[in-house]
């Protein structure tokens, strides 16, 4: 089973007809934000774009061409997944947003901007933003297989061996993936006390991280 591989080049600024098909929730995936150290879950979403026809290798029919962000797992009204979300299924309180099943979007179909820009380490970079389809606007049949991975029931060593090597390899850095695999090895746990901030917090909120 090989998965289709995103677009390397960046992709031609404008609004496209695209539709949710892949979504890989990658696990707990280490970073920092404004410079403080931070553990979040990361989920990877893959949309294909339905007009954006080409032949990738030569003698195999078009297929579309498709493109994929990865987003902190997280719904709070400052995050960055929420809105992607709102733009394909419509807005909702905070309360739906936090109870809402993310699964639901594979197979829904949306209005993709895509836009360029440049990261704060200077790399060029997509930023992609949702709205819904203009009402009587027809979308062409889907052509890859809609596909939700995860390290539970939606376990698949042969589509993982599929992914591009720089998902693979952030994904096996996981904790969920070590213990899927048994490899996990447990820490030396930090000294709870010198963690705890001079006003009694601890960490960041996982809700105010905008990626």
């Amino acid at each position: 089973m090989k998965a289709p591989t995103p677009t390397k080049e960046l992709l031609e600024e404008g609004n496209y007809v695209a539709t949710v098909y892949r979504l890989i929730y990658m696990g707990t995936v280490e970073g920092e934000y404004k410079g403080v150290p931070n553990s979040n879950f990361k989920v990877n979403i893959s949309w294909e774009l339905n007009n954006e026809m080409k032949v990738w290798k030569e003698g195999e029919e078009e297929k579309p061409v498709v493109i994929s962000k990865t987003y902190t797992l997280s719904m709070g009204s400052k995050s960055s997944l929420r809105p992607i979300v709102e733009g394909i299924v419509g807005g909702m309180s905070d309360a739906e947003a936090y109870n809402f099943d993310l699964d639901q979007i594979l197979g829904k179909s949306c209005l993709l901007n895509v836009t360029h820009g440049v990261s704060e380490t200077g790399k060029e970079k997509i930023n992609l933003v949702t709205s819904k389809l203009i009402k009587g606007m027809e979308v062409p049949k889907g052509f890859n297989n809609q596909i939700i991975f995860d390290y539970g029931t939606h376990w698949d060593e042969e589509f993982f061996a599929s992914l591009p090597q720089w998902l693979r390899e952030e994904m096996s850095k996981t904790v969920e993936f070590k213990m899927k695999t048994g490899t996990y090895e447990p820490t030396v746990k930090i000294d709870v006390p010198n963690i705890i901030k001079d006003d009694g917090t601890s960490g960041v909120n996982v809700d105010d991280i905008p990626f």
